[in-house]
């Protein structure tokens, strides 16, 4: 298992690294990390080429591109002096990787193809892609078209028949959450599962068990942090921005849990029911800002009438937009909260 450490530098400044580009080595390297997971045995040889008018092609010496490909493919350390020598590293071990400029169908700036060849014999063909600030996108594998970019680890079933039989079996055997894509080509299948799990030998050697798969390829992430799953209906990833918005009491839910998004997953509890309702949050906590701000700088010199409407007002917008977010609050406990504490809050402290 590859060690990929979370930090501020690694996550937003940038990948640390040996190296000169975070596009240009961090990006080949985690392509070439991924290929040799993927290839399973060491490699044995390679060939790597750019079309003539990618920016691998004038820059892939001058900012160790092929120094990248090679370490990742080799399984040094990103952040090790062995970076440097990873081509002379390579050549001690008797790796062959062969670096070509030809013409590519593909005329993506970073754009590179793998073909591989492991010591047992097992080959691999990839395209690939380096995105910017270390990020990748592995966009071909073996003539199927995907779209996967190292954030999940990754399992590559492929199957000849009864693909719905194989893909229950697969997420038995996983275990956890997962989405699956189905790529077909030919009288073939590929299944495509990104998953937060990681895989063991034993649940591999499962996978490979299951009747009409005829491969199993499997990489583990190679970014410093696992993505997250994001639900249909779920218009923010995690439930740090609820938890600040229950600060305005009734503006999300009721009391739930602090673990309630992880425990519930895919039926969470707190749920807005449509992409609208994402305006309607930031709208409702503008409107609290700027409330409160008026409160402050205007409400304290007018009679208690005035207020009093203008709380009106407030309650009434927030009641407007409820129905797009899970409330149980009734007319008479907004006007509890909103407008009784409002008016103890101005008049006597």
């Amino acid at each position: 298992m590859e060690t990929y450490y979370s930090s501020i530098f690694n996550e937003v400044f940038g990948p640390v690294m040996v190296g000169t580009s975070s596009s240009h080595t961090a990006g080949p390297y985690r392509i070439g990390a991924m290929a040799r997971m993927l290839l399973k045995d060491p490699v044995k040889k390679g060939r790597i080429s750019f079309d003539p008018n990618s920016s691998y092609a004038s820059y892939y010496k001058l900012q160790w591109s092929d120094r990248g490909f090679v370490a990742g493919l080799l399984g040094l350390a990103i952040d090790s002096e062995d970076m440097t020598d990873s081509l002379k590293i390579a050549e001690e071990k008797g790796v062959a990787i062969d670096f070509v400029i030809e013409e590519k169908d593909n005329k993506e700036p970073n754009y590179a193809y793998l073909d591989l060849e492991s010591e047992n014999g097992f080959k691999l063909k990839l395209g690939t892609t380096s995105i910017g600030g270390g990020a990748i996108e592995i966009i071909e594998i073996d003539g199927y078209p995907i779209c996967i970019r190292g954030d999940f680890n990754t399992l590559f079933l492929y199957v000849n028949d009864k693909v719905d039989e194989v893909k229950k079996s697969a997420e038995q055997i996983i275990g956890g959450q997962c989405t699956v894509k189905e790529l077909k080509k030919d009288a073939e299948c590929l299944l495509c599962i990104e998953t937060r799990e990681f895989l063991k030998e034993d649940k591999l050697a499962a996978l490979e068990q299951i009747e009409n798969v005829v491969k199993v390829r499997y990489t583990e992430h190679v970014l410093p942090v696992l993505s997250q799953f994001v639900y249909e209906g779920i218009p923010f990833s995690r439930y740090w921005l609820g938890r600040c918005l229950l600060m305005g009491r009734g503006i999300i839910c009721n009391d739930y849990g602090d673990n309630n998004y992880d425990c519930q997953y895919g039926k969470p509890e707190i749920i807005y029911n449509s992409l609208i309702a994402r305006y309607f949050v930031v709208l409702r906590v503008l409107v609290r800002f700027t409330s409160s701000l008026f409160r402050r700088v205007f409400l304290r010199n007018q009679s208690p009438f005035v207020a009093a409407v203008f709380e009106l007002l407030v309650v009434g917008f927030q009641l407007s937009t409820s129905q797009y977010l899970i409330i149980e609050k009734s007319l008479c406990s907004y006007l509890v909260d909103h407008i009784i504490l409002r008016f103890l809050y101005l008049y006597i402290f």
